[in-house]
């Protein structure tokens, strides 16, 4: 299959088990201009296949949100931590900045002055945050299916296929951004 390519670099968003920990974000990463335009008829598939055949060449990234770190960050907090990082990784690993970030669910606009605040020096994207994404744009369909996979990876203890996945976690330094986050509301 041929995609048409942009130089734009833009990550969907996606999270699973929404509220309750742990809660696995998932950034997929696009450069397929196909993967960001709106497209009817997108489901939310739940399929136990392979996370890398879900991708189809694309990259990701996830991170989990541990009960631990729920109890000391607001559900505020933990958006702005979350997508910082996402931002500053695939800015850093790609060399390429970002152009778009899609996110699935609402988010206030204010979250998004302390993302740019975080992620200083680099730009602040264009950063959509939409109701049902995953079911509007494909990159954040992408990263719903692959957020649910890793959610029941998760679960299931038994399971050695969450170990594969290890080198595409982002660990999230608590420490550097808790200060930070909070300076900035006082």
């Amino acid at each position: 299959m041929i995609f048409e390519v942009t130089r734009a670099l833009s990550i969907g968003i996606d999270e699973s088990n929404h509220g309750r920990f742990p809660e696995i974000f998932v950034a997929v990463r696009t450069y397929r201009k196909s993967d960001i335009k709106p497209k009817d008829g997108l489901s939310k598939c739940r399929e136990n296949g392979e996370i890398y055949a879900i991708l189809e060449g694309r990259d990701f990234r996830y991170i989990t949100v541990s009960s631990e770190m729920g109890a000391e960050l607001s559900l505020d907090e933990t958006k702005v931590l979350v997508f910082s990082s996402f931002i500053r990784y695939f800015d850093a690993a790609t060399r390429n900045p970002l152009s778009r970030v899609i996110i699935d669910g609402y988010v206030e606009d204010r979250l998004f002055e302390d993302v740019g605040r975080l992620i200083y020096p680099i730009s602040l994207p264009l950063i959509i945050a939409e109701t049902k994404a995953d079911k509007i744009y494909p990159i954040v369909n992408v990263a719903d299916r692959v957020a649910n996979l890793l959610h029941r990876h998760h679960h299931n203890k038994r399971n050695e296929k969450l170990a594969q996945y290890a080198g595409k976690r982002l660990d999230l330094s608590l420490e550097d951004y808790l200060g930070l986050l909070r300076a900035e509301k006082n």
